[in-house]
């Protein structure tokens, strides 16, 4: 008998404790709206940045290794030789499970498109295979623009 009257003030007094479950929808899209879309954890990786420790040694060293590659193959193309710029900003597509491609944006009309075709070819095809950004420790699609200046 006592140990009934036990069990039920036991099992009645926890009632007394629980609080509402959370609405799982409502949790959700505070967490969505807690996540900054637009930024990744941490950026792409080149081969030869990815013992470098520290984010932001590794965000410079992956521009200054992606501005020393763009530079060079620009050097030597016979598409700068011919249409002569001033700058030219890079954008770059790094994709979780592809090769990154280049695109450029050239502010000027006199480049045709077919300079500019071939010169994105050339350069996407010079890019070594990257690391992709994570976001939440999940790849993603990270697009970087840098801008090149000629003297």
């Amino acid at each position: 008998m006592i140990l009934g009257l036990f069990v039920m003030c036991l099992v009645g007094s926890c009632q007394f404790f629980g609080e509402p479950v959370p609405d799982e929808n409502r949790l959700l899209l505070e967490q969505e709206k807690a996540i900054n879309w637009k930024q990744v954890d941490e950026f792409p990786s080149l081969p030869d940045c990815q013992l470098v420790k520290g984010s932001m040694l590794r965000r410079k060293c992956l521009f200054d290794g992606l501005t020393h590659l763009i530079t060079q193959q620009l050097s030597t193309s016979a598409e700068c030789k011919q249409q002569p710029l001033d700058s030219l900003l890079v954008e770059i597509t790094v994709k979780p499970k592809a090769r990154p491609s280049c695109h450029l944006l050239i502010e000027t009309a006199s480049w045709p498109d077919t300079l500019r075709m071939g010169l994105e070819q050339r350069l996407s095809d010079s890019l070594p295979n990257m690391q992709p950004a994570t976001k939440r420790g999940i790849p993603v699609t990270a697009i970087l623009r840098i801008p090149i200046y000629f003297k």
